[in-house]
């Protein structure tokens, strides 16, 4: 999933000793990829961040996965029907599917899952999700009963998935990790200790997790018991957790590590370097203003703040080569009506007007019934080019408007939890697709949404997106999300900053690693060493 709150990660490709050198241990092929930090949590009904994303794409697999460009391929499932009127989805599972530890994976898997996910106990923040799922939002907002929920055993291989709206990608939707099974016997043996080890956890996808050191490292060996095992080149997999990208780029230059994101200022340096390749991540990037402060429960102080960073100057400067000025909350790319969403809704968020700003500034300061503004916090992760998009933030804010912000570096586990907690004041935020749709972006603000750490409530922006989620046609969707993001550009729940793209510096000895924009960052499952 894309998350959720993604942050500019430097995902590097690392071999022990260079490319292709054999583990010592084994005499296997072994990489080592990098994250900033260990995730929020692996477990698949809980996670959300982009750490936690990375590890489920290697030990997990749902009914289908994401290939190599985040489009949906047959998983556990190996075919499924779909009903003329598009509301009944028929998944059928392979033969002789096993969980790592032997144990057969069955349809049950997938109901004891899902309903977990939808389980109001669980306070899962993607239990969204699954409402697709018939009588999904009513039990999982209490108001319904599981038994009522559309999902049918047909047999321990068909299971039968009924809709409460047509839903075109739900192929889609049932590759993210919020939809992969669990078994309910292991899950019971393993109670409160559920995934917070790595034997803690049954694995479905192409690795198992042989050693998890927290906050240090985890080592993911093939799994034997994985349906496609032959297929998969690399034997070893270690995930090391360092957020130092100087280290990293040395580390590249002494021959240590095959492929490395590159922060803004490191590409500068590279930018014409025949190894680097650049490309759009489908993330989007913006400042989430927390509405239960009284001074940014103001709209116009929200507008201003906003319209006071140049955000072209930013993405060509501060961040260049690796984002561009965003003025919608949906990336470039995404399909629209008939040509991209982008194309069809234009801006929704004005571009960058110091005069608009200092009127709307001394509008909201006299609605409030104060001369200034007390200063602000604005809170971001320690890594990438996260510092330097602050200052830049910072500095344009204080000379367009006078008013203060304080920059709180904080570790990302902090950051997430204060999220949650809705203790901040502003927040570095961003967002990554968790499926091909303009609705991942375009629902995240609804009231009491999981991602909705702002506290914004419209109930017109709400309308719009139940009118898109009920419709089957697509004109009728597209129109209601192109409305809602027009709603979302005014009230400014979030101060829209750029579209992030990778610069990934790559040694040619390590082959088809992709790069995706949707759910996990990177592709592995075709990759090996020349």
């Amino acid at each position: 999933m894309k998350k959720l709150f993604l942050l500019f990660i430097m995902m590097i490709l690392i071999s022990c000793g260079g490319a292709g050198k054999e583990s010592s241990s084994s005499g296997n092929t072994k990489i080592i990829v990098n994250e900033t930090a260990e995730p929020k949590s692996i477990d698949p009904g809980l996670l959300t961040d982009q750490s936690g994303i990375a590890v489920n794409s290697l030990v997990s697999e749902g009914l289908t996965r994401q290939g190599k460009d985040g489009t949906p391929e047959p998983g556990l499932a190996e075919k499924w029907d779909v009903s003329e009127d598009g509301l009944t989805w028929t998944f059928h599972l392979r033969e002789n599917i096993k969980w790592s530890s032997g144990e057969p994976v069955t349809a049950d898997d997938f109901k004891f899952a899902w309903l977990r996910v939808l389980e109001p106990a669980t306070a899962s923040e993607y239990a969204y999700m699954l409402h697709y799922i018939k009588g999904g939002q009513a039990y999982n907002e209490g108001k319904g009963k599981k038994e009522d929920v559309g999902i049918n055993v047909i047999d321990s291989r068909t299971l039968e998935v009924k809709l409460e709206r047509p839903t075109a990608y739900f192929a889609s939707l049932a590759a993210s990790p919020t939809y992969a099974p669990i078994r309910e016997k292991f899950f019971d043996e393993k109670g409160k200790n559920f995934a917070l080890e790595a034997d803690a956890m049954e694995y479905s996808g192409p690795y198992k997790i042989k050693n998890w050191k927290h906050d240090s490292n985890f080592i993911m060996v093939k799994n034997e018991n994985y349906w496609n095992k032959d297929h998969i080149k690399i034997d070893e997999v270690e995930m090391v957790l360092v957020a130092d990208s100087t280290a990293e780029l040395n580390a590249f230059n002494n021959g240590e590590i095959e492929l490395i994101r590159l922060t803004a200022e490191q590409y500068k340096r590279y930018e014409k370097d025949p190894r680097v390749n650049v490309f759009r991540n489908n993330s989007v990037w913006y400042l989430e203003y927390n509405m239960e402060n009284k001074f940014l429960a103001n709209k116009k102080i929200r507008q201003a703040l906003t319209l006071a960073v140049d955000k072209e100057e930013m993405a060509n400067t501060i961040v260049k080569g690796t984002g561009e000025a965003a003025y919608g909350i949906v990336p470039t790319g995404f399909p629209g009506e008939s040509k991209t969403f982008r194309e069809e809704n234009g801006d929704s968020y004005p571009k960058y007007n110091p005069e608009e700003a200092k009127r709307l500034y001394k509008e909201g300061l006299a609605e409030l019934g104060v001369t200034e503004l007390p200063e602000l916090s604005l809170i971001i992760n320690e890594a990438g080019n996260n510092k330097k998009i602050a200052e830049y933030v910072q500095e344009k804010i204080r000379t367009n408007l006078g008013a203060n912000i304080r920059i709180e570096p904080i570790p990302f586990k902090e950051r997430m939890a204060r999220l949650q907690q809705k203790d901040f004041e502003i927040v570095l935020s961003g967002w990554g697709s968790d499926y091909a749709d303009p609705m991942t972006y375009i629902d995240l603000f609804v009231t009491n949404g999981g991602n909705n750490h702002s506290s914004y409530s419209n109930p017109k922006y709400d309308e719009l997106i139940k009118t898109a989620n009920n419709s089957s046609d697509n004109k009728v969707r597209m129109q209601a999300m192109r409305d809602a993001e027009k709603i979302l550009g005014d009230d400014m729940p979030v101060g829209v900053m750029l579209y992030s793209t990778r610069v990934i510096m790559l040694n040619p000895k390590i082959k088809n690693v992709y790069f995706k924009g949707i759910g996990a960052e990177y592709y592995l499952y075709d990759a090996y060493v020349e």
